[in-house]
């Protein structure tokens, strides 16, 4: 507690439980009325309005006949009026946050069409807490995580993480992505060495499609054909469609595009899409909320973020890419 000078405490030593006894007896005009309605002792009431009186070195009340506010009793009452419907204001507001009537949740994401999906049931459940999304590759969402920069990541992983909760939401695996006309489209799968050898567009550094496509390449002692590196899974296939390479995607993102076809890759490479986040923030309602939804959804995962079915177009001439 503050001490002042004269050896009197500062105001920082008065609790609320004191200003809202203060607050009643000026009210009430009655200690034993303000003791009824506060439901504690008299006695209590009349020490803690002689606590105050103390700390202030002031009379707040005079005691006869009845209670009555002195003037500085009255400036004092205005001022704790005040701060008293600011507390008020801001435990209403709290509790609108429990109820997840207001409040904010930051959500990092790597695997759109999964997010969204989870997102968009969120929204209809919580229509006043604002969804805040940031996109990027898995290595990126991470590092946000760790900086407290989002409270959830949702994004492929060839596996779970020990640093943050990890819950998976989907498996997937990878596929490729060839021009619609291209003579490889037709095949119901393809192997890992033929798609290494193709001329190939690929996403940037610290994306996990290109990290678990690489390292299945290595396992095999491959070399992939890596033409042209490009930063967001919507470039890669618009490179795909101009036919200057094929592309590597996860079969959970490979939307349909007449232009292009996707072909799985044998034998699969599987992967999958994680719910991330901190441990420390479960306890926040709205992250407690989009979990508990993930936890309430996920045994329905498959037909709930089923793959897109994939439309391949008779074999046309030669390869393209």
């Amino acid at each position: 507690m503050e001490q002042k000078k004269d050896g009197k405490r500062g105001l920082g030593a008065l609790s609320l439980q004191v200003l809202r006894t203060f607050m009643t007896v000026a009210e009430t005009g009655s200690f034993s009325n303000a003791a009824k309605q506060l439901e504690i002792a008299q006695p209590t009431v009349s020490f803690q309005i002689a606590r105050v009186e103390e700390m202030l070195g002031a009379t707040l009340f005079h005691r006869r006949p009845k209670p009555e506010l002195t003037a500085v009793g009255r400036d004092v009452y205005t001022r704790v009026r005040l701060i008293l419907s600011r507390v008020n204001e801001l435990e209403a507001s709290l509790d609108q946050f429990k109820q997840l009537e207001l409040g904010q949740i930051r959500i990092g994401i790597s695997a759109p069409r999964c997010a969204l999906s989870l997102i968009g049931m969120f929204m209809r459940d919580h229509p006043g807490v604002d969804v805040h999304t940031i996109a990027g590759n898995s290595d990126d969402l991470l590092r946000l995580l760790e900086q407290n920069r989002i409270d959830i990541a949702i994004a492929g992983l060839p596996h779970g993480v020990t640093d943050f909760n990890c819950r998976l939401i989907e498996a997937i695996h990878l596929c490729a992505w060839l021009p619609a006309g291209d003579a490889l489209a037709g095949r119901s799968a393809i192997d890992l060495e033929t798609v290494a050898a193709l001329p190939l567009v690929m996403r940037e550094q610290g994306s996990i499609t290109r990290r678990i496509f690489e390292s299945a390449c290595a396992e095999k002692g491959l070399t992939p054909d890596i033409r042209l590196t490009i930063h967001s899974r919507e470039s890669v296939r618009e490179a795909v469609a101009a036919g200057v390479g094929a592309g590597i995607v996860f079969n959970s993102e490979a939307n349909f595009d007449s232009r292009v076809s996707f072909i799985p890759i044998e034998p699969q490479i599987a992967a999958g899409t994680y719910l991330i986040y901190p441990e420390t923030l479960c306890d926040l309602p709205a992250v407690r909320a989009f979990v508990d939804l993930v936890e309430r959804k996920q045994p329905a995962a498959p037909s709930l973020l089923t793959a897109p079915q994939t439309v391949r177009p008779e074999p046309v001439g030669d390869s393209v890419v």
